[in-house]
């Protein structure tokens, strides 16, 4: 007699697998695979955005992705939300010294970089 190499599924798992094969039925063929087309907003160009990714900690596991996942979210903001590519900023890994020279101390906001794009935006 030899044994399964894998377990049956369970009697939940097919209802759940059997309603989701029917949903994909309803959408017909190809519908759950083509995504709507997206335009970019227009109304964020004034916009600021701070995006932090943060991999690295003293006290627990690295978490692989999270730089990547900034990265992506400022690809997000300036492609499909229209800020502008100067106005977001992107943190990775910063320490207190990273956050002070974005957005300044609470002595001297000024120095921050986000107060100069704030005053340049305010300007325009």
């Amino acid at each position: 007699m030899t044994a399964k190499a894998t377990a049956p599924l369970g009697r939940a798992a097919r209802f759940g697998l059997a309603i989701l094969v029917q949903a994909a039925a309803c959408l017909g063929p190809g519908a759950a695979w083509a995504a709507p087309e997206m335009l970019p907003f227009s109304e964020n160009g004034a916009s600021i955005a701070v995006v932090t990714g943060k991999s690295r900690y003293k006290q627990t596991v690295p978490v692989d992705d999270a730089n990547n996942d900034a990265e992506a979210m400022r690809s997000y903001l300036v492609q499909r939300l229209g800020y502008g590519n100067a106005s977001v900023f992107v943190l990775k890994d910063a320490t207190l010294d990273g956050f002070d020279r974005a957005f300044g101390t609470g002595r001297n906001p000024q120095s921050g970089r986000l107060w100069r794009v704030i005053s340049r935006v305010a300007t325009r």
